[in-house]
């Protein structure tokens, strides 16, 4: 069933990722149109980008992008974490 159809019609996507060890991929700058990206950086040491400004992530940070503003990781590759 969509979130849509949960009664959560404004929230496009929920996530989880957990990188156990360092990925050689990156996170590759991107954006998600009309939608916000709120992050729970559960553990995380990695540096991001948005719109030209490095952040410095570690674990519990909250981690917002707003609609249309281009994000990613900093580093060649992505660091041990887990984020929601």
């Amino acid at each position: 069933m969509s979130l849509k159809q949960r009664d959560l019609p404004d929230v496009e996507m929920i996530g989880w990722q957990d990188t156990l060890q360092a990925d050689n991929k990156g996170l590759m700058p991107h954006l998600h149109g009309d939608a916000y990206a709120v992050c729970f950086m559960r553990r995380c040491t990695n540096s991001w980008d948005a719109e030209g400004k490095q952040y410095s992530l570690e674990p519990n940070d909250i981690y917002i992008t707003w609609p249309h503003e281009l994000h990613g990781g900093t580093q060649e590759r992505m660091l041990k974490s887990e984020i929601f």
